[in-house]
């Protein structure tokens, strides 16, 4: 079985545009919730024109290393002070609330998991998504990262970041198939993470190095990595390497990809 990245997606929150047909089920959605349903709905653009049953074989995994804080603690503001809760922005404080938009927006029947995890969620998620279609359960998956910060979580980075810079929100989102129409951006071979025990505060420093070939890339934020993949899905140069990998304090990831023409690159 032969697994292609099909799709790519990724923006921050300050560049997100939701699209006119998404605009009335968002509407009281929060920013973490509005970053995964736009960016799951502007990968699957073509495979919604290709296949009329594509929802039924389609699977999505997201991983969050924060998920929804803010909300989370907006919730916990209102119960704190005795006032009314939202049922509404209680529903939105559950950390798999994203996945279920995703998956109620766009119709997605085939499974839905949410991995939140401060080491790695993007690249768990996607090994879970690769096994998912190698196993056959799935023809297509959805991978995600989504990331929004709470206030409470900048200010204590704050504290911690050498140079002092705060996060951004956004999202990265792939679309893995076991068939390609057109020319895929990658094949995914192989995707190894090991993880091991590190201090709290590397998690708010969030140094993680991502190595390209001869290349050196060292990114300060937890979307950095999956931000660096998806760039360079977009400019196709990540084909020069057969390896993309991360090393930070907490652990490593080792991606192996072929080229489109299934010859090691």
């Amino acid at each position: 079985m032969t697994v292609y990245v099909t799709a790519v997606s990724a923006t921050s929150l300050a560049d997100l545009t939701v699209p006119a047909e998404l605009s009335r089920k968002l509407r009281r959605a929060d920013d973490y919730i509005r970053l995964a349903v736009a960016a799951a709905f502007e990968v699957t653009q073509d495979l919604r024109q290709e296949d009329i049953k594509w929802q039924q074989h389609t699977g999505l995994v997201l991983g969050s290393g924060f998920s929804t804080m803010q909300t989370n603690f907006e919730v916990l503001d209102s119960v704190v002070s005795g006032e009314q809760t939202s049922p509404t922005l209680f529903s939105h404080s559950v950390f798999n609330a994203a996945a279920g938009y995703v998956a109620s927006t766009l119709g997605v029947k085939g499974a839905a998991l949410t991995v939140t995890e401060f080491a790695f969620p993007f690249f768990k998620a996607l090994e879970e998504a690769h096994l998912a279609i190698l196993s056959g359960r799935l023809d297509s998956c959805l991978v995600v990262q989504v990331e929004t910060y709470s206030d409470l979580l900048l200010d204590g980075r704050k504290n911690l970041a050498a140079d002092g810079s705060l996060w951004d929100p956004g999202v990265v989102c792939l679309l893995l198939q076991n068939q390609c129409k057109r020319e895929p951006l990658c094949i995914v071979e192989d995707i190894d993470t090991k993880t091991r025990s590190c201090e709290p505060e590397s998690f708010l420093t969030s140094r993680q190095d991502v190595v390209m070939g001869s290349r050196k890339q060292l990114t300060l934020d937890p979307l950095g990595p999956a931000m660096v993949l998806a760039n360079q899905l977009y400019s196709k140069d990540v084909y020069e390497s057969g390896v993309f990998s991360v090393h930070s304090d907490w652990g490593e990831v080792q991606l192996h990809f072929l080229g489109n023409l299934g010859k090691s690159v």
